[in-house]
C-alpha cells in the first residue's frame, strides 16, 4: 500500500506538468504525455529516450512546484530536440564525451525554453546550462556546443600540463615573467574552428606579477593539473535520464515494466502536434521557428540536392559531346553493310573534391565527406574514379579514387581550405579541375577572389554565412542531425 507521501508526490507531480504546459503551451501534448515511474534511483526527476518520466517522492513533495515544472520542461526540451536519438553516432562512447553532450544538450535546451523558466533554471543552477556562463555564442545546436566544450576542455588541460612545466619566471604558477597564455598551448595543430584560440572562454587573468588568478590552476590532483577543469568537475553526479544522451540506465532498465513508454511513430505524431500548436501566434519562441518549420516542412535531403547541382554543372561542362566522334571505341550498331563507325564521344568531367582533414573535422564530419564521395561516384558512373585531394593547410594526400573508403584521411592541423583550391586553380590545364567540391565544417579561410572554375561547399557545421557569394553551398547540418548520422 502506498504511504501519504507517495499519494501526495503523484497529486504534486501531476500539478508541476499543468503548471509546465501552461508555462509552454506549444509544448503541452509532450508534457501531459509523459507517463510517470516512482522510484528512490533517482535523485529528483529524469526522463528516458520512450518519455518514462523517473520521479523521487520525496524531492516532488518538498521541492517548489516552479522548480519542478523547470526540470519538466527540461527534459521535455530533450525529447523534442531528439537529443538521445542524435547522441548515438555522435558522441564517441566514452565518459568525458558523454558528459559534455549532456553539458551541450542542456545548453541548446536553455535557448529555447521560456523567459522565465530560463532565469528559473539558471538560479537553480548557477547558469551551468547558460552558454553565456562559459563565453559560448548563443543559438547554437548541441552538436555545436558539444565541439565547443571539447575544445575548451582541451586547451585548458593543455595550458595546465604547459604551465606546470614551465620554470619559474617563464610563465605559469609562481613565475614573475610573462604569464602563460590560456589559450597558446598547440596553436599550430589545435583544432580550428570558430574558438580555435578557445576565445569562447574568458581570457585568464593576471595579477600585477604575471601570475594566472583564479582557482583552476596547475597542482592537484592528475598529472600536470586537473583531469579536468573545475566548472567541469561540478556537473559530474547530474543525471538526466537517457532523454539526453540514449545511454539506457540501470535502473530504467529495473522499473521499464512498470510504464510501456512510447513508440516511435506516437512520439512523432506528439511532436507533430506541437510543431502545428506552435505556429499559432504566441506559443513559440523565435529560437524553436526553425525546428518548427523542420518537423512540418521537411527540407530536401541535401545529398540529392549535392547531386543535382553536380549533374547541372556537369551538363554544361559536357555539352557538345554529341557533335564529337571516335574510333577508339566503335559504334555497337551496325547498318549492315560491314562497315565500321566511330561511337559519339562523352568526355568525363574533371571533377575534384577536396576533403578537410584539420583537427576541427570530427568522426561525424569525416564520414559525411566519405559518403559524398561515395554519392558523387556512384552517381555520376565515372569509370575514371574521381580525383580527391586531403589535407588540412596543405595537401597530405592526393589520389584518384574509384571507392570512398579507401580514401587516406591524414591531416589534423590548422585549416586553410583556402590554399588547396589555389592549388588546384594553378594545376596544368589538362588537370585543372572543371567543377571542385570541398568538404569541410566550414572554419577555414576562403579564396579572397573567384576561382576558374565553379566550387560546391559541402558544409558538415552551420557555417553557411561565412562563405563567399561565388561558392554554391550545400548545408548537411541540419539532415545529418535529424537522420542521427
Amino acid at each position: 500500500m502506498k504511504t501519504a507521501t507517495n499519494k501526495q508526490a503523484k497529486k504534486q507531480l501531476a500539478k508541476c506538468k499543468l503548471l509546465a504546459a501552461r508555462s509552454w503551451p506549444y509544448a503541452s501534448t509532450a508534457i501531459l504525455s509523459l507517463q510517470s515511474v516512482e522510484t528512490m534511483g533517482v535523485k529528483d526527476l529524469a526522463v528516458d529516450a520512450q518519455w518514462r518520466t523517473y520521479y523521487n517522492p520525496e524531492w516532488i513533495v518538498k521541492a517548489e512546484q516552479l522548480e519542478v515544472a523547470a526540470k519538466i520542461l527540461t527534459e521535455v526540451g530533450h525529447l523534442m530536440l531528439g537529443h538521445a536519438r542524435r547522441a548515438q553516432n555522435y558522441v564517441p562512447n566514452d565518459p568525458t564525451a558523454r558528459q559534455a553532450w549532456s553539458l551541450a544538450a542542456d545548453m541548446a535546451v536553455h535557448q529555447i525554453l521560456p523567459q522565465k523558466i530560463r532565469e528559473l533554471v539558471d538560479s537553480q543552477t548557477e547558469s551551468r546550462s547558460n552558454p553565456a556562463t562559459y563565453g559560448f555564442p548563443t543559438n547554437h545546436m548541441a552538436e555545436g556546443y558539444f565541439r565547443l566544450i571539447m575544445e575548451k576542455i582541451s586547451n585548458e588541460q593543455q595550458s595546465s600540463s604547459s604551465s606546470a612545466n614551465k620554470p619559474n619566471g617563464l610563465g605559469g604558477t609562481g613565475g614573475n615573467g610573462a604569464s602563460g597564455s590560456g589559450n597558446g598551448a598547440g596553436q599550430g595543430n589545435a583544432p580550428h574552428g570558430p574558438n580555435a584560440q578557445d576565445p569562447g572562454s574568458p581570457e585568464p587573468q593576471t595579477d600585477g606579477d604575471g601570475d594566472q588568478s583564479g582557482e583552476d590552476q596547475t597542482g592537484g590532483d592528475g598529472e600536470g593539473g586537473r583531469s579536468h577543469p573545475e566548472w567541469w568537475e561540478s556537473d559530474v553526479d547530474r543525471d538526466e535520464g537517457s532523454c539526453s544522451d540514449g545511454v539506457t540506465r540501470e535502473w530504467e532498465c529495473e522499473l521499464a515494466e512498470e510504464a510501456p513508454g512510447l513508440e516511435d511513430y506516437e512520439q512523432k505524431q506528439i511532436l507533430t502536434d506541437c510543431a502545428i500548436r506552435g505556429r499559432k501566434a504566441g506559443t513559440v519562441g523565435s529560437n524553436m521557428e526553425a525546428y518548427v518549420d523542420g518537423i512540418l516542412e521537411p527540407k530536401i535531403d541535401p545529398r540529392r540536392l549535392l547531386m543535382g547541382v553536380v549533374r547541372g554543372y556537369t551538363d554544361q561542362i559536357t555539352l557538345g559531346d554529341g557533335d564529337r566522334y571516335t574510333y577508339k571505341r566503335p559504334a555497337r550498331r551496325s547498318r549492315g553493310d560491314g562497315m565500321l563507325r566511330p561511337r559519339a564521344a562523352h568526355t568525363a568531367p574533371r571533377i575534384l573534391i577536396l576533403v578537410d582533414t584539420s583537427g576541427s573535422m570530427c568522426q561525424f564530419d569525416l564520414a559525411a565527406s566519405l559518403g559524398l564521395i561515395d554519392k558523387v561516384i556512384s552517381g555520376l558512373h565515372l569509370r575514371d574514379g574521381v580525383r580527391v585531394i586531403a589535407g588540412d593547410t596543405y595537401a597530405k594526400s592526393d589520389a584518384q579514387v574509384f571507392d570512398a573508403s579507401k580514401v587516406s584521411l591524414i591531416g589534423g592541423g590548422g585549416t586553410d581550405m583556402s590554399i588547396l583550391i589555389r592549388h588546384a586553380d594553378d594545376m596544368k590545364r589538362d588537370e585543372k579541375p572543371q567543377l571542385c567540391i570541398v568538404c569541410t565544417d566550414g572554419y577555414t579561410p576562403w579564396p579572397s577572389s573567384k576561382a576558374s572554375f565553379p566550387v560546391v561547399a559541402c558544409l558538415t557545421q552551420d557555417t553557411s554565412e561565412d562563405v563567399p557569394g561565388w561558392i554554391k553551398t550545400v548545408n548537411l547540418y541540419e539532415y545529418c542531425q535529424a537522420q542521427g548520422e
